[in-house]
C-alpha cells in the first residue's frame, strides 16, 4: 500500500506541474518545470533505492534525474550519463549484498501488512508476510526475481493473489494448512505448482491468477 501511494503522489505532482507550466502560474512563482521535473524523477528514483532495495534501478533513475536537473546549468554533463551507469553497476556488484542485508530486517521479517504489493525491476526482493488476516495482492516481476514467502499468514476468507513474470522469476512459499486454485498462465514461460498441504485443511482458498511470459513462477 506504501509504494502505491507514492506512486499515486509522484502522478499527482507530475500533473500539477505540467498544469501549472501550461497556465504560467510557475513562471510566475520564478520556479522551472524543467527544475521540478527532475526533481520528481529524483524522489521517484530514491523511493525505489531505499524502498524495494534496488540499487542499479533505483540508482539510475535517481542518476539520469540528477544528469537532467544539471543540464540546464552544464549542458556537458550527459556525456558522465555512460560512465555514471557503470559506476552504479560497480557499486551494485561491491555492495548490493550489504545493502540489502542492512535493510534484510524490514524487507523481510517486519511486513505485516494485510495486502501485499510486490513489485521487481533489474534486482531481486524478498518478503515474508506476517499477517493474520492476508488478503491477498500483487507480485509483478519484470527482468527481476519475487520471493514471497507467506509460510505465516492466516487466512480469514477468501482471498485472490495475482503474479505476474515477464522475463523474470517468482517463487511463493505457502502454509501447508490452506487450498489453492491455480489460474496461472504461461506464454513461453513456466508455471511450476509443488504445494502439497500436509496437515488439515482450512475452509479458506488462495485463488492465484496472473500469468508468466517468458519467466517463471513456482508455489511451494
Amino acid at each position: 500500500m506504501k509504494s502505491k501511494v507514492l506512486f499515486g503522489m509522484l502522478f499527482v505532482i507530475v500533473g500539477l506541474i505540467f498544469g501549472l507550466q501550461e497556465l504560467g502560474l510557475i513562471s510566475n512563482l520564478g520556479l522551472n518545470g524543467n527544475i521540478i521535473f527532475p526533481l520528481v524523477v529524483i524522489i521517484f528514483g530514491l523511493t525505489i533505492l531505499f524502498n524495494n532495495h534496488n540499487i542499479i534501478f533505483g540508482g539510475i533513475v535517481t542518476f539520469l534525474g540528477f544528469v537532467n536537473l544539471m543540464d540546464n546549468w552544464y549542458p556537458q554533463v550527459d556525456k558522465i550519463i555512460f560512465p555514471g551507469i557503470l559506476v552504479i553497476v560497480g557499486i551494485e556488484i561491491l555492495f548490493g549484498s550489504l545493502f540489502k542485508k542492512f535493510h534484510k530486517k524490514d524487507n523481510i521479517n517486519l511486513y505485516k501488512a494485510d495486502t501485499i504489493n510486490a513489485n521487481a525491476f533489474l534486482g531481486g526482493i524478498e518478503k515474508k508476510v506476517v499477517t493474520q488476516n492476508f488478503k491477498g495482492g500483487k507480485a509483478n516481476a519484470f527482468l527481476g526475481g519475487i520471493m514471497l514467502d507467506l509460510t505465516e499468514i492466516n487466512l480469514t476468507n477468501d482471498v485472490i493473489l495475482e503474479v505476474n513474470a515477464f522475463m523474470g522469476g517468482i517463487e511463493i512459499k505457502l502454509p501447508p494448512n490452506i487450498k489453492i486454485n491455480s489460474d496461472i498462465n504461461g506464454f513461453l514461460g513456466g508455471v511450476e505448482i509443488k504445494y502439497q498441504p500436509k496437515e488439515t485443511i482450512g475452509e479458506y482458498t488462495i485463488f492465484l491468477k496472473g500469468i508468466a511470459i517468458m519467466g517463471g513462477v513456482e508455489v511451494k
